[in-house]
């Protein structure tokens, strides 16, 4: 009776073991990704937007860092600002940014303060905005050798960086694309043609109530 109870667990042990064996698990499914939201951007010239670096699946998260690498000649870094997703798991430092609009880069750090647990799951970590500069197609990019996530023990988290893309493009005036920075220059010229129009419309309402 022992030998037949112990050949029974045993074997349910090693249908059990088998059965869990094939299920996939959804961590083992997920892999840590840091990206920037949305993907792609469409904004005139001489106007801001700011785009959210997001982060998935995380697991144990105690501290970031990102460089984020742009085309100067298209874009400004006016600022960085801290994402809620870090705040989850208690008081935070957030350094930086420094940001460095003459070659395209900025870079900027946060950690949670104290001898506490990481963060799991998923969040935005920041918020960096842009001022456009030209017209044009660029590309935001993580530069992967200054760009990581810290457990509490300070090893890395293998993660995957996703960047984005940015098009610039001038406004239409009068079926013409001006710059947007021009328009200044256009004003007198826009509030010249429409006092022609009004006048135009007030001379023909004029003909016509003559008899």
């Amino acid at each position: 009776m022992k030998k037949t109870a112990k050949f029974i667990l045993s074997t349910l042990l090693i249908a059990v073991f088998l059965i869990v064996a094939t299920i996939p698990t959804a961590e083992a499914q997920l892999f840590t990704t840091i990206y920037v939201d949305p993907p792609s951007v469409r904004v005139p010239v001489s106007t801001q937007f700011t785009v959210t670096v997001n982060i998935t699946a995380v697991v144990n998260l105690f501290a970031w860092q990102f460089n984020m690498t742009f085309d100067p000649a298209l874009l400004e870094c006016k600022g960085v600002t801290e994402g809620p997703f870090l705040k989850t798991g208690g008081p935070t430092i957030f350094a930086g940014p420094v940001i460095d609009n003459n070659n395209g880069w900025v870079l900027v750090g946060c950690s949670l303060a104290g001898p506490i647990p990481g963060v799991t799951g998923s969040g935005d970590l920041a918020f960096v905005t842009f001022h456009c500069r030209g017209v044009g197609d660029g590309k935001l990019e993580f530069d992967p050798a200054t760009t990581y996530l810290l457990d509490p023990q300070g090893a890395q988290i293998p993660r995957e960086a996703i960047g984005g893309s940015v098009t610039q493009y001038s406004r239409a005036v009068g079926g013409v694309l001006v710059p947007v920075n021009n328009l200044t220059i256009l004003a007198p010229y826009l509030a010249l043609v429409g006092l022609i129009g009004a006048v135009t419309v007030a001379v023909a309402a004029t003909r016509r109530r003559k008899p």
